[in-house]
């Protein structure tokens, strides 16, 4: 199995967001229009939400030893902006251009509508799963650093 350092990961996406900010600073400021939606701007951070959405549920998942994994609502907020950001993707990258058709207006409130609903549906799921027990003792997963590596140990 091989693992990332978590020092590494961490420095790379924080390099990330930064070169989005500026990038996305620019765009508005001096190559968009103020008062148009900005498809480039809202593919690149729908890129980099799914990638960053993958690579912590592939950590998660590899940190699990059985299928526990779905009793986490860490897991069901993960797959939601996945099923969410996949699904909206490319509205978000023709609307710019395709604004002013008709057809593409109903057809974008329709599939925009479906996934904000299947997002809603599934982030309630996530928020009324029961926690955990904090009676079972949680041990660090040493490939990682964050408060989100711990397993539960039985």
């Amino acid at each position: 199995q091989y693992a990332l350092p978590a020092g590494t990961v961490k420095k790379t996406v924080i390099a990330i967001c930064i070169l989005f900010f500026l990038f996305a600073c620019v765009d508005f400021f001096l190559i968009n229009k103020m008062n148009s939606f900005d498809s480039i701007t809202s593919g690149i951070e729908s890129i980099l939400i799914l990638l960053m959405c993958i690579y912590y549920l592939a950590l998660q998942i590899r940190a699990s030893n059985d299928l526990s994994v779905y009793s986490n609502s860490n897991f069901w907020i993960i797959i939601t902006f996945l099923i969410y950001i996949s699904g909206t993707f490319f509205l978000y990258v023709m609307a710019e251009t395709m604004i002013e058709s008709k057809a593409f207006q109903i057809q974008y409130t329709i599939i925009n509508s479906v996934f904000n609903i299947l997002k809603n549906i599934l982030l309630s799921i996530a928020m009324l799963m029961k926690p955990t027990s904090t009676s079972i003792p949680l041990q660090k997963n040493k490939d990682y650093d964050d408060l989100l590596s711990y397993k539960l140990t039985t």
